[in-house]
């Protein structure tokens, strides 16, 4: 039995944020592109994507 600790990562990401900082900028975000860098950087487990109205 191995004694390695399994780290969890949980990325939350506020969407209203991250919209009005790269809609300023004129940028656009590949959501599908960003979640996969998300996962293969950060071994990123669960993505939680919230925008309040």
């Amino acid at each position: 039995m191995s004694n390695k600790i399994q780290e969890k990562n949980i990325t939350f990401i506020d969407g209203q944020n991250l919209h009005l900082g790269t809609s300023s900028e004129k940028w656009k975000i590949d959501f599908k592109k960003f979640r996969v860098y998300l996962k293969d950087k950060f071994k990123e487990m669960k993505l939680i994507f919230f925008y309040d109205l």
